[in-house]
């Protein structure tokens, strides 16, 4: 279920990009132009328009301790995103290959290859929940009192011409 839910994602975006998404307020500018501009202005070393990733760790903490690691293979389809770490189960539940924020403030994704991955996570515990936004860069939990931390570890990325 959770493939069929990745592969509408990816292809939802891919209909919203062939319609032109993106392409109001830019003036003559094209997405790809626009796009370009934007990454000029950030320096992010984890966003970069000429590297894939391969793969990404990440470790789960809670109250500031470690519960284990995590990887998100790319070269592999990704059918089974769910990782049981000790009594925490973490299920990628949207992935945003390239991820980037909207115009409307909701995440999205401008590309279908893993430039810049974002994800959205539920960290379970028995019967709490918690969800979880996740980049290279920074982990964003639905609420502010959440003692729930995901940071990457490691990555491997590589080059495309």
């Amino acid at each position: 279920m959770k493939v069929f839910q990745i592969v509408l994602i990816l292809l939802s975006t891919t209909v919203f990009l062939l319609e032109g998404g993106f392409n109001e307020g830019l003036g003559n500018k094209s997405i790809i132009e626009a796009w370009e501009e934007q990454l000029e202005k950030e320096e992010n070393e984890f966003y970069r328009r000429d590297e894939i990733y391969t793969f990404v760790t990440f470790d789960l903490e809670v109250n500031n301790e470690s519960k284990g690691e995590f990887t998100v293979d790319f070269s592999e389809d990704i059918d089974d995103p769910v990782f049981k770490l000790g009594d925490y189960t973490v299920e990628i539940v949207e992935l945003y290959p390239t991820y980037e924020l909207g115009e409307d403030r909701k995440p999205t994704s401008v590309s279908d290859y893993p430039f810049y991955p974002g994800f959205v996570m539920v960290v379970t515990d028995g019967p709490n929940e918690t969800h979880v936004f996740v980049t290279a860069e920074k982990s964003i939990t639905a609420t502010n009192d959440s003692q729930i931390d995901i940071t990457l570890v490691d990555y491997e990325r590589y080059k495309v011409e």
